[in-house]
């Protein structure tokens, strides 16, 4: 006869290291709520998803968790490490699309510089308050706060953000899937502005809605960003009305490189013209990622469907830069130099990744602040396979951008450095089907997460 399983109620949560963090935040992260009972059989689980919970908040460097049994409970005692929440900090970057491509068009002439400040953790509740100044390139102004644990349950957030971007030179259309640039040295070409807000709602640990609304004010100076208009003057405003929906499902055990569990978005959004000049247009996209560790080996896969569309109504035209914002970020591995723009895509990543190194602590020197006494490191390979089909605006785009209309694919082998503040280092080498040639690309997550 089976023994019965020894089941007990979960007593207290017992917090230590967190100076600045709220218990509730903490104790928000655990799994079972204070009513249910904890089988002794699943504690390790439970442990190992709390801490993987509190990791994704990107408040802790560190969390060690562990349990106290008593006659009738169990105590579930945690310590964090808290992060630095204070970051204000120079900028000096790239401004082009992506690593890759700022390594490979060698243009100087795209960096940004300026200052920023972000503060993180505002009042020990997990908000951000966010100011920007950069210059350069694409210049950028901007102002966002993000307040969190609002609501009878603490489970709601609210954020809102103020942008103003102008450049000098931006890009007006695309030629064998590659960029073409207008530029001025007298005057902005491309003026932005953009602000709104937007309400987040977290009924369980894993799920998320947020419902918002932003509006965006652009003026262009050119008329090559609007060709298909014609104005009777060289300068053309548009005012678009965004209300927008978007829903994530998060379960995996690391949101930097994760080698467990399932993540899943779903977005829509309008963009409702409020000129009679330009049309509307609404976009909606899905993606996922399923991460499968093989048993308790050192493999792991990692498959990343996508599909998004844009859909044109009001039977008029939508500028190029409304395009281009639809499908800037859509590329797969070895692409990064290629503009995809058609109102529909979709593709398929896979990864099988090894696990070379371990969770690793190094320590650092000791005149620095705790925050930054140690980091930890883990290391990854990955062989990866990569496909991906894009539409076509018309024929004319098809003919000017070849890898449309067609499915294209890559192939090849990575190497990944993952370390503290969410940092990943990726350095790949992949073969590229649509030219039968095979370059070296690296990519790198900055660890102060931005707004654009």
């Amino acid at each position: 006869m089976q023994a019965e399983e020894n089941c007990v109620p979960i007593g207290k949560i017992i917090i230590t290291g967190n100076a600045k963090t709220k218990d509730e935040v903490i104790i928000r992260e655990f799994p079972l709520q204070d009513s249910d009972t904890l089988c002794l059989s699943q504690i390790e689980k439970i442990l190992l998803d709390f801490e993987n919970n509190l990791l994704k908040t990107s408040l802790f460097n560190f969390v060690d968790t562990d349990y106290k049994i008593n006659d009738n409970s169990v105590d579930i005692l945690v310590s964090v490490e808290e992060r630095w929440y204070f970051w204000p900090y120079p900028i000096l970057e790239q401004a082009d699309r992506n690593l890759s491509s700022f390594i490979h068009n060698r243009d100087f002439g795209k960096i940004n510089y300026g200052i920023a400040t972000d503060l993180y953790n505002v009042g020990g509740q997990n908000g951000t308050l966010k100011f920007k100044l950069r210059m350069g390139y694409k210049e950028h102004y901007s102002v966002a706060f993000h307040k969190n644990g609002i609501g009878m349950n603490r489970n709601s957030s609210l954020r809102f953000q103020v942008n103003y971007f102008r450049q000098k030179a931006a890009e007006y259309s695309t030629l064998d899937n590659k960029p073409l640039f207008a530029s001025n040295d007298e005057k902005y070409l491309r003026n932005v502005f953009n602000t709104g807000m937007s309400y987040s709602y977290r009924p369980e640990i894993n799920y998320r809605f947020n419902f918002g609304a932003r509006y965006i004010n652009s003026v262009f100076k050119s008329s090559l960003f609007f060709s298909e208009i014609l104005p009777s003057d060289s300068t053309l405003k548009t005012n678009y009305f965004n209300p927008f929906f978007y829903f994530s499902y998060d379960s995996r055990n690391n949101k930097v490189y994760p080698v467990k569990g399932l993540f899943a978005d779903v977005f829509f959004g309008e963009y409702r013209s409020l000129e009679s000049q330009t049309g509307s247009y609404y976009t909606f996209s899905v993606s996922a990622q399923y991460n499968l560790q093989f048993g308790k080996s050192r493999f792991s896969y990692r498959g990343e469907p996508a599909f998004a569309v844009m859909k044109i109504f009001r039977n008029l035209p939508v500028l190029f830069d409304n395009k281009l914002d639809f499908s800037r970020d859509f590329w797969i591995r070895g692409y990064e130099y290629y503009y995809f723009t058609g109102p529909q895509y979709a593709k398929l990543q896979n990864t099988l990744g090894f696990k070379i190194s371990d969770f690793r602590i190094h320590n650092l020197p000791s005149f620095l602040p705790k925050e930054f006494s140690k980091s930890y490191s883990r290391i990854f390979v990955d062989l990866f396979f990569d496909i991906s089909r894009a539409e076509s605006w018309n024929n004319s785009d098809e003919l000017n951008n070849p890898m449309c209309e067609k499915w294209i694919y890559s192939t090849g082998i990575g190497l990944n450095l993952e370390t503290y503040y969410d940092r990943l280092f990726q350095i790949y080498v992949a073969y590229i089907s649509f030219s039968g040639k095979t370059g070296i690309f690296v990519n790198y997550k900055t660890p102060i997460y931005k707004l654009y």
